[in-house]
């Protein structure tokens, strides 16, 4: 899980940290759950306008400081919705499956990343970023 890293290193960190979730599967959720990570369900289907505004409502009233968004579902649409908020965002895509960012990280953290898969961004400010350097602990370590 690959959120679950950050999430980690995060909180080793000092951060709080909060799960969003509109489809987590019962073992994601119960390793979350042992690792006494908040998970919040959103009631939309994943990636949908709904979705976009729920998430975004749940962000303006906890006072997030960034967002991590990790999954196919998540269309730049998706994200420019969602950075109405300016919130700092991290998109982790594989191969530039996703197709287009609005974003200010993109992490694909595979070994032999290659930025081109990931030209299409929405302006100068995006940075794309190679390997991810958190490794996920064994559950409750």
């Amino acid at each position: 899980m690959r959120c679950l890293a950050l999430a980690q290193a995060w909180r080793d960190s000092g951060g709080d940290v909060c799960f969003l979730s509109s489809e987590l599967p019962d073992p994601a959720r119960a390793l979350l759950h042992d690792e006494g990570i908040d998970i919040v369900e959103i009631k939309a289907v994943r990636g949908s306008p709904e979705d976009a505004l729920a998430t975004r409502t749940q962000l303006e009233e906890t006072a997030a400081g960034a967002l991590v968004l990790d999954g196919y579902s998540f269309s730049r649409e998706y994200q420019t919705a969602l950075r109405q908020g300016r919130i700092p965002m991290l998109v982790i895509d594989d191969n530039g499956q996703i197709g287009g960012y609005d974003a200010d990280l993109i992490l694909d953290q595979n070994l032999g990343a290659d930025p081109v898969a990931y030209e299409e961004r929405p302006s100068e400010n995006a940075s794309w970023n190679g390997v991810c350097a958190a490794a996920a602990r064994v559950p409750g370590s």
